[in-house]
């Protein structure tokens, strides 16, 4: 990607990343199945009912311990049936206990309509899938690599969205959260060496730290896939630990550059822009967050804010080539 990639190499970066967009579109397209408006975890506890859902209809409470569904015991069935979509129309009979009696509910599945929270992290993940193709084929500087291969994780985690339904469910789940974790180890990766490397960057130790750590959960999420279901809701919290410790350190980074880079520099080398996305991504999970609690209306939609993160980098990898490229005043 660092300007040695070939015309070959070319073809099929681009071939990937509209593979990976369709497969990313015709996952969400898929969405409109029907939908119960229930999850249950590896407990077998319903732990979700959304209020006026077709489970709500049924019945099903929050708190009931899920015995069988269509006559299958709950112990045996499957991981992505916390969360199943299924045809419209079709109805799932469950058995629970509730208050230590047997319940019957007969859940119709409902269309579920537009998941904006999904469609708008499809639109993020694509962004940087786009973004960093571009810089990595239009601007071909080792910068310009690093994004093009955050975009390439950020397209695997579009083209894996859990919503084709069945056995798949799962496993897609599983690939999505590997894919983002690989997003956000390549973006601290990137961080720490534009636009200049930091001394840590050069370090054998960082990269088996940093992508031992997408090994380490790639191994965690087999582990449990095998023993399902005692595991399979652990894998979130690992997730979010490794995430937390991922973002805390680009963070750090960025505000090491920030406070390091010599006087104009900051803007001339592209970090402006850099720091303008990361304020505009930043800006755009906290008001999601507080805005509701302080009567924001729709701020939910300021989640859109992250597609300026990937635009921005494109354009700082771009500003920096210029800028290393420009003869000497």
């Amino acid at each position: 990607m660092e300007g040695s990639t070939g015309t070959r190499g070319r073809w099929l970066v681009l071939a990937a990343a509209l593979a990976m967009t369709a497969l990313g579109v015709a996952a969400k397209a898929r969405e409109g199945g029907g939908w119960g408006g229930f999850i249950y975890g590896p407990d077998r506890v319903v732990g979700v009912v959304e209020p006026g859902s077709a489970a709500d209809a049924a019945g099903l409470r929050r708190g009931d311990s899920v015995i069988s569904v269509d006559g299958r015991p709950a112990e045996d069935l499957p991981m992505q049936s916390r969360w199943e979509i299924t045809r419209v129309g079709e109805t799932k009979r469950l058995v629970v206990r509730r208050d230590g009696a047997l319940v019957t509910a007969d859940v119709t599945y409902r269309s579920r309509g537009t998941n904006m929270l999904a469609l708008g992290a499809l639109a993020v993940m694509l962004a940087f899938l786009w973004c960093g193709v571009w810089a990595g084929l239009a601007v071909g500087t080792v910068h310009s690599g690093d994004l093009a291969r955050a975009g390439l994780a950020a397209g695997g985690a579009a083209a894996s969205f859990p919503s084709v339904g069945g056995i798949w469910s799962g496993v897609l789940s599983h690939v999505q959260t590997a894919c983002l974790l690989l997003l956000a180890v390549l973006l601290l990766r990137f961080f720490l060496r534009f636009p200049r490397p930091k001394r840590v960057s050069a370090s054998r130790l960082a990269d088996v730290a940093m992508f031992g750590s997408v090994a380490l959960l790639v191994a965690f999420e087999a582990l449990e896939m095998a023993v399902h279901p005692r595991l399979y809701y652990a894998t979130g919290s690992v997730f979010g630990l490794l995430m937390t410790v991922i973002v805390c350190l680009a963070l750090a980074a960025i505000v090491h550059t920030a406070l390091t880079a010599p006087r104009g520099e900051t803007w001339r080398s592209g970090m402006g822009l850099a720091l303008l996305g990361v304020a505009a991504a930043l800006l755009g999970g906290v008001v999601p967050i507080l805005g509701p609690m302080a009567g924001l209306p729709g701020a939910g939609y300021y989640g859109l804010l992250f597609v300026a993160l990937p635009l921005a980098l494109a354009l700082a990898v771009w500003k920096n080539a210029r800028q290393e490229t420009a003869p000497a005043a």
